[in-house]
């Protein structure tokens, strides 16, 4: 019998199949607009959260009404549509071949998009097409279902995979997270014999990468999670990142990659490839399966290799030894755990020999790529690997542990732990008491628990359909081994009902008792422990904005109360995250401290200020602010506020670091020209400014700091200026801004503005041994060199004005420069300030 008859025969399991397929697009495209939906909405809007957490439910039971196995019912309309069983496999593939050369177009353009240029991205975008249009040409000459359209569709699959890859890869971060960043420095240490597993060995891999703060994870203790909470393996794929052969992202890659073969291996194994194409288009639905290996979540590791163990079931050795592995990647294939030994159980009939092989295999497979570990330090390796579900972190995501760490219900995050697992026994018994109809679910009921978890993100959620997809042959083998049932007037849909699962034998009401009961204990638990809170937010006194940053808040004045019982600490610090009424800005919330955050019995005022550039409140907006310590929380809801008297120029303190560069002030970018090395230094506060052998320049080099977030006007009609220090470190002229005999400029330090983008300048010189004079430079161009480090912007614009400039649209900056041939030059700027005059 073809490919084609054994999928579409008789024709109501084509019908069948399809339905399953849909209801797998269904769940896919739920947690898609899941993720939207929160991250448009955010933390604060119950109604729409409502929604989320009724389409994630809907989405794991979708997992399961396309897994249950129920007998093909006959329909006389479904017999004749798929008839023609020739017409319907040659519609299938034409349509998945211009679907994928569609995605393959859609994807280039949004690469186009990102504005980033470089060999790369344009080899990338170029290949994407190329290979979109071999798509729509081979989708109107081959045969259908041929094996050459099935190979060749796979080529192209993985060519234009392997592009689009390369593309996005070449736009992120190196570490798009801080789990590939730690995982990546614990391979780094392990190569130099130090122990990873160490919490002090891994206290330096943010700074040795220079992760910036918003990838990292908040630990409700203060700080932020650097220590290795991941098995063995994670740190030995990482290995060849370091040793230069690869970058640790396109070690993800390459198991992404790897998905499509294995998953073409199995259908073609069992003579399912016809729907190959449809499995992948399916995964592209939420382009999350693509954009989080990429960005650097490591899950599809886990993933590969629990499939994998799946494909390999029947060789006990082999399939245990890769389920091993991929328990060893990450812990998340613990979650299946009970259902797919129970599974395996059942699949070698009872066989004890056989489970025990499994078992053993996968134990010793765990061993050996965690043994080097263990004998480096096992308590401290045991004590990372066990604890990571428990972890004193801050809760994020989209699920309903949002009631708690939003503080709209007084539940403590234990319950939040322990749902997850009270679900999971409680499927359990489901699964074993009706394995008959369940038997392929298995991977279906983790995405039901996790739904529950205290941290839930996407990556727990997005990769269960793609083991629900591998495993459709062996369902559609088994739904067509049953007799039929009875026919079904009209077009009808195969039904699932959870009530008739529960209730059909006593063991499924037993289940649903243990659930209910369990996580009734565990809320009860948990709102008994958030009663005793001696934590307390009285009221926010103040706001302010000394960085300031228009339109945003940047700084609170907080009064927090503290009424310790006699067992606890008498005084603790206290941090705070901040969640806006409005669109999810990062996952963490907004992060605010202040300088001493200690606390102590009674009422204390603390003035905190953002963390980072994305934690700056926008002015008007309504939020929670949180006050957090271990298990203690106290949360106070501010209708928002604003500000007057907004200083108009950003950041003219240098005060904040840039969110996307932390080597720049926020709203400052760098400019430079000249051959020579530009260098710029900067911690909060003071920059250096450098520029070194321009290697036979003979011209002006120079090196600028610049500030487009100005409004000159109101500067100089409200009598502002700033005043800076500065200190000179140069090889040639040390008293800072020289001219020539000629008349030409030598070495320039001080600040200048532009007007009309750039086509008049007004440079204010410093030299510690000049006294005030002004000239003429160029056309357009007009120096002052003066031993004062006040710039008057009164006067800056009386002068401008006397030119007859617009000063409308201005431009602020530092600049050193000078003419560079053998030497160097530099500056350090320090001490700003801003006052009226």
């Amino acid at each position: 019998m073809s490919e084609e008859e054994t999928i579409l025969y008789p024709p109501r399991a084509a019908g069948n199949l399809l339905k399953r397929l849909a209801y797998i697009a269904l769940s896919v495209s739920f947690i898609s607009v899941s993720t939207t939906l929160w991250t448009d909405a955010g933390y604060l809007n119950i109604p729409v959260l409502t929604l989320v957490w009724a389409l994630l439910l809907a989405s794991g039971l979708l997992l399961i009404a396309a897994t249950a196995i129920k007998p093909l019912r006959p329909n006389r309309r479904i017999d004749r549509i798929f008839r023609r069983k020739d017409i319907v496999g040659k519609i299938l593939n034409k349509f998945s071949f211009v679907a994928l050369a569609l995605f393959f177009i859609s994807t280039a353009e949004s690469l186009a998009g990102t504005g980033v240029h470089g060999f790369v991205m344009a080899v990338s975008e170029s290949a994407l097409v190329v290979v979109a249009i071999a798509l729509l040409l081979v989708s109107l000459s081959v045969k259908s279902g041929s094996r050459q359209m099935e190979n060749l569709y796979l080529v192209l699959l993985l060519a234009g995979v392997a592009f689009l890859f390369a593309g996005i890869v070449s736009v992120l971060p190196q570490f798009g997270t801080d789990e590939i960043a730690i995982e990546t420095y614990a391979a780094y240490l392990t190569l130099h014999g130090i122990d990873p597993y160490i919490n002090r060995n891994m206290a330096g891999v943010f700074s040795f990468y220079h992760v910036p703060f918003y990838y990292l994870t908040p630990v409700l203790t203060g700080g932020f999670v650097h220590n290795l909470n991941y098995p063995g393996l994670s740190v030995i794929l990482m290995m060849p990142a370091i040793t230069g052969w690869i970058h640790s992202n396109y070690v993800l890659v390459f198991f992404n990659l790897a998905s499509y073969p294995l998953l073409f291996y199995y259908y073609r194994r069992k003579n399912f490839t016809l729907i190959f194409p449809y499995a992948v288009l399916i995964l592209f639905l939420n382009y999350n399966w693509i954009y989080y290996t990429a960005g650097g979540l490591t899950e599809i590791i886990w993933l590969f290799f629990l499939a994998a163990s799946y494909v390999c079931r029947n060789r006990p050795l082999m399939s245990g030894m890769l389920y091993g592995l991929s328990l060893s990647s990450k812990q998340t294939a613990a979650a299946v755990l009970p259902f797919y030994l129970y599974f395996i159980y059942m699949e070698y009939e009872g066989s004890g020999r056989k489970f025990m092989q499994f078992i053993l295999a996968g134990v010793m497979s765990f061993i050996a790529t965690n043994l080097p570990f263990a004998i480096m330090g096992a308590g401290q390796w045991f004590f990372n690997i066990a604890g990571v579900a428990g972890q004193p972190i801050i809760g994020i995501g989209l699920g309903p542990s949002i009631l708690s760490f939003a503080g709209f219900l007084p539940l403590n995050r234990i319950v939040f732990y322990a749902l997850p697992v009270i679900l999971t026994l409680g499927l359990l018994i489901i699964y074993i008491g009706h394995y008959s109809s369940m038997k392929y679910t298995l991977f279906a009921f983790p995405a039901i628990a996790f739904t529950f978890y205290y941290r839930l993100l996407l990556n727990y959620l997005v990769y269960w359909p793609f083991l629900i997809l591998l495993l459709l042959p062996d369902l559609m083998e088994a739904v067509r081994s049953l007799p039929p049932a009875p026919e079904r007037a009209g077009l009808s849909f195969p039904r699932f009902s959870p009530a008739e699962m529960l209730t059909e034998r006593k063991i499924g009401v037993a289940a649903v008792l243990f659930i209910l009961i369990g996580s009734g204990m565990a809320a009860g638990y948990g709102y008994a422990v958030a009663q005793h809170n001696p934590l307390r937010i009285t009221g926010i006194d103040s706001y302010g904005d000394p960085f300031n940053i228009p339109g945003e808040i940047t700084s609170m004045n907080v009064t927090v109360s503290y009424s310790p019982s006699a067992s606890m600490e008498k005084e603790i610090p206290v941090y705070f995250r901040i969640l806006i009424n409005g669109a999810v800005v990062s996952a963490n919330g907004m992060l605010w401290s202040a300088k001493n955050p200690v606390i102590r019995q009674g009422n204390t005022t603390l003035t905190i200020i953002p963390d980072t550039r994305i934690d700056y409140v926008p002015m008007r907006t309504s939020f929670r602010l949180i006050a957090y310590y271990g298990n203690l929380q106290a949360v106070y809801e501010s209708a928002g506020a604003y500000i007057s008297g907004i200083i108009p120029i950003y950041n003219p303190l240098m005060l904040k670091a840039s969110y996307f560069n932390t080597s720049l002030p926020i709203g400052w970018y760098r400019e430079g020209k000249g051959a020579g090395l530009k260098e710029l230094a900067y911690v909060p506060g003071q920059m250096e400014l450098g520029i070194k052998s321009g290697g036979g320049d003979t011209g002006f080099q120079d090196i600028k700091l610049i500030n487009k977030g100005i409004n000159m006007a109101y500067l100089a009609i409200e009598g502002y200026s700033i005043n800076y220090s500065i200190r000179i470190s140069s090889s040639g002229n040390s008293t800072g801004t020289h001219l020539s005999a000629s008349g030409r400029l030598v070495s320039f330090y001080g600040a200048e503005f532009s007007f009309g983008n750039g086509s008049m300048n007004i440079m204010l010189g410093f030299n510690s041994s000049a006294s005030y004079s002004l000239r003429q430079l160029a056309p357009d161009t007009l120096l002052i060199i003066s031993n004062s480090t006040v710039i008057n912007f009164t006067e800056v614009a009386r002068i401008a004005l006397g030119e007859q400039w617009n000063i409308g649209n201005a431009t602020f900056m530092y600049l050193v420069g000078g003419l560079v041939t053998s030497n160097s030059i530099s500056a350090t700027f320090y001490g700003f300030g801003i006052r009226r005059v």
